[in-house]
């Protein structure tokens, strides 16, 4: 991928070369990157004519497209929605119900987040043909990795599992890693391999909001539904079980594309999304706020570890808490980050820095301390089960991110810090993906 950066201020002296790499840019799904670097060179320079010119055009065009996309589809939010709400009723009964070992959850708990995904993905594209047909191959793929997985939980032990503890291992790893597949899927649909790190960025943002505004719709909603049940209560009127069933998973199925139409403008690409206003603010605010929080309970842990060395050694659920922690910091240091230097004065952006490196050094030390206990619990108390070949292997990938973040922070200075944090943001939604698909196909195989 060229430098887009390099590129345009080299095409500056010639506006058909410009011209050429504004529609090469597009071609890639970059075209959020160009405007980005567009403004920061007009701000730079506003007397520059060329660049004042193209910051003029963009800036109308990126309106244009806002001012379109401001009138939400309601009809076919409302519509997708109550089909959405309807599957996840009829999908949370009874009648339709695995059965794992000793464990019995409705088949709803399995497929929530593939539907959830296929319903968004169609609000999304609805008139964008060409991209709509792109992406259903994606979404079938997740529909079918998601039937995969439900018939191998469903099929008897001895089919596939030399162990029955391996099957409830196994099903604990699909409900955790498919929401996360999906969500990854949904990216790819809006995004690509070849996408500017900031659309990557972006869109993790929009995906935050989403996820705050929702969590908070479903309160709403429950709690609504809990005082509304309550006070039929108080006059001898109680509903049934039944009843209850298909009303709480309808409204749990009614929130999502709700809320992603209330955030997230279609036909414009993640970084041409709002930013200025909603939840979305004060993401990076709150980020900012843990992040001194989070060094501080570093430096106290590694002052103690000395007195408690062994323990990870000899207790093997210590493990999977160092694993989410690693995960959580790396979550941290992207929600940190902001989206532009721009929104930082100097001063609060060199302290933020310095703090994320901090943070970013030690979670290094602490996971490689982690690591080598999971090393030494596998290879001198027990055999690689399914949750060990898990762990381990999100802490290699997370571990080389971490890695990989320090080192393109000292790398590229203080100049590209937020550019380079995006970049390693990039790296992690494709290794991801690729992580998370090969686990939930090969675990039955290989175990």
């Amino acid at each position: 991928m060229f430098d887009l950066n390099k590129e345009i201020e080299y095409s500056l002296e010639t506006p058909s070369l410009l011209e050429e790499l504004y529609h090469k840019s597009c071609l890639e799904g970059r075209e959020g990157a160009f405007l980005s670097e567009i403004n920061r060179l007009y701000q730079i320079n506003p007397q520059d004519r060329l660049v004042s010119a193209w910051y003029f055009r963009l800036h109308h065009q990126r309106d244009k497209l806002l001012e379109k996309g401001k009138g939400v589809n309601w009809v076919l939010v409302v519509t997708l929605s109550g089909i959405l709400g309807f599957l996840f009723s009829i999908f949370s009964q009874q009648g339709l119900e695995m059965h794992v070992a000793k464990t019995t959850i409705p088949f709803l708990f399995l497929i929530w987040s593939p539907l959830t995904v296929t319903f968004i993905n169609q609000y999304l594209f609805s008139d964008l043909y060409q991209k709509r047909k792109q992406s259903y191959i994606l979404i079938f793929f997740l529909l079918l990795l998601a039937a995969y997985g439900s018939w191998i939980i469903n099929q008897p032990l001895a089919n596939f599992w030399s162990d029955e503890g391996y099957a409830n291992h196994y099903l604990d790893i699909f409900l955790s890693h498919l929401p996360l597949l999906s969500w990854l899927i949904l990216s790819w649909c809006q995004l690509s391999f070849l996408s500017d790190s900031q659309e990557h960025y972006s869109f993790f943002l929009k995906s935050i909001e989403v996820l705050l505004l929702g969590g908070i719709l479903i309160s709403i909603s429950i709690a609504f539904i809990t005082l509304f049940s309550s006070l039929f209560n108080t006059l001898g009127i109680y509903f049934q079980e039944e009843l209850v069933r298909w009303v709480y998973p309808f409204v749990f199925g009614l929130v999502p594309v709700i809320t992603v139409s209330l955030v997230y403008t279609p036909r414009i690409t993640p970084s041409q999304q709002n930013f200025q206003q909603g939840f979305i603010r004060l993401i990076p605010t709150i980020g900012s706020i843990f992040a001194p929080l989070m060094l501080i309970f570093q430096v106290g842990f590694l002052l103690a570890l000395p007195f408690n060395f062994w323990q990870p050694f000899q207790q093997r659920e210590l493990l999977l808490i160092y694993n989410i922690f690693l995960l959580f910091t790396l979550g941290l240091i992207f929600v940190a980050t902001p989206l532009t230097r721009n929104n930082l004065s100097l001063k609060v952006e060199n302290w933020l820095r310095k703090v994320l490196l901090a943070i970013g050094t030690l979670s290094l030390i602490i996971c490689l301390y982690a690591f080598s206990a999971i090393i030494y619990r596998t290879l001198y108390f027990e055999s690689l089960t399914v949750n060990r070949f898990t762990i381990i292997g999100w802490n290699i990938i997370n571990i080389s991110l971490l890695i990989t973040y320090l080192y393109y922070q000292f790398k590229q200075g203080k100049e590209n810090w937020t550019k380079s944090t995006q970049e390693v943001l990039r790296s992690a939604m494709i290794v991801y993906t690729f992580w998370v698909g090969i686990l939930l196909i090969l675990l039955p195989v290989l175990f």
